[in-house]
């Protein structure tokens, strides 16, 4: 199975983004989810389950870094990934 994830690169901590997606059929354990770059492929600082459809709506985290979206299927297996920096609003 493949999938895509589009959305802004940068975003401010805190806020709120809309994130685009197409993949598999959404099955009950596949969601969307922000993780920091680095960690294990399942863990998430926050995440949108996919089966209401594309797109959803995402809160960053309240801390500045280095972070991911991932499209994982079925709470097991990374199938897109796109880089996300989340940075502290002036």
């Amino acid at each position: 199975a493949t999938a895509t994830i589009d959305a802004v690169s940068t975003a401010t901590a805190g806020s709120t983004i809309s994130v685009t997606f197409t993949g598999p059929p959404a099955g009950s354990g596949d969601y969307i989810a922000v993780s920091k770059v680095g960690s294990k492929d399942t863990a998430y600082a926050t995440y949108s389950y996919g089966k209401r459809g594309s797109p959803v709506e995402l809160r960053n985290p309240k801390d500045a870094g280095d972070y991911e979206l991932r499209y994982i299927q079925g709470n097991k297996k990374v199938l897109a990934r796109k880089p996300l920096k989340v940075s502290v609003s002036p």
